[in-house]
């Protein structure tokens, strides 16, 4: 395996997850930043994509609450296309964003493309 395989990113994310649920986000956001580039350069399972999003947004919601938004919203919109698979992931991001007073934002991202950030 070579350090750009989609292995290393789903570690990767796993290890963000860890260091999430430590408190540790700063170690978490890069842990995750390269397992988005890694996804990004890849023919990845898009919902490994989505999960990435997803712990981005949790990632930033105490310190950059709009983006952490964006990339929630990226986050329901992957799972989403991702049928049955991503119902999980679609469910509990949505509730994460109920449950969150976010700002309002006068608009929503220009683009949900796969990791437009």
């Amino acid at each position: 395996l070579g350090a750009e395989h989609p292995l290393v990113a789903e570690t990767l994310t796993r290890l963000a997850q860890v260091y999430l649920d430590r408190g540790d986000r700063s170690q978490a956001r890069a842990a995750l930043e390269r397992a988005h580039r890694i996804i990004g350069q890849q023919a990845a399972d898009p919902l490994d994509g989505a999960r990435v999003a997803f712990l981005m947004a949790r990632t930033m919601e105490e310190e950059e609450p709009e983006d952490a938004r964006s990339w929630a919203i990226e986050a329901e919109s992957m799972a989403a296309q991702n049928g049955q698979a991503g119902d999980a992931l679609r469910t509990e991001v949505q509730a994460w964003l109920k449950d969150r007073p976010f700002p309002s934002t006068a608009s929503e991202p220009a683009s949900t493309d796969t990791f437009a950030h």
